[in-house]
């Protein structure tokens, strides 16, 4: 009878450990990531809104109107953002503890 050896592990399979490894992120990585996203998506959902109705104000002469219905809107995509990033942050954090 002849005896065969265990198969050795490759350098494929170690390597992809080694992928594996590195996609998670250190806290500090993440809230940094986390900030920088939620910083520009924030600035849209706040800017577009406001200066739209600034610029429909000016062109059909109507003074606060539109400012004040595209700073509701601006409010409501802030809340939206935030509690996006909210429930994101968390689930990354509660499956992170879980493995």
């Amino acid at each position: 009878m002849i005896k065969t050896a265990e198969p050795k592990s490759t350098a494929a399979n170690s390597n992809s450990d080694k992928v594996k490894s590195k996609k998670v992120l250190d806290p500090k990585s993440q809230f940094i990531g986390a900030s920088l996203s939620m910083s520009w998506q924030l600035a849209i959902v706040v800017l577009v809104p406001i200066v739209g109705g600034y610029k429909l104000d000016e062109h059909y002469k109507t003074s606060p109107l539109w400012v004040i219905v595209g700073f509701a809107l601006a409010m409501i995509g802030f809340f939206v953002i935030i509690q996006r990033a909210l429930s994101e942050f968390n689930d990354n954090v509660y499956n992170k503890d879980k493995k």
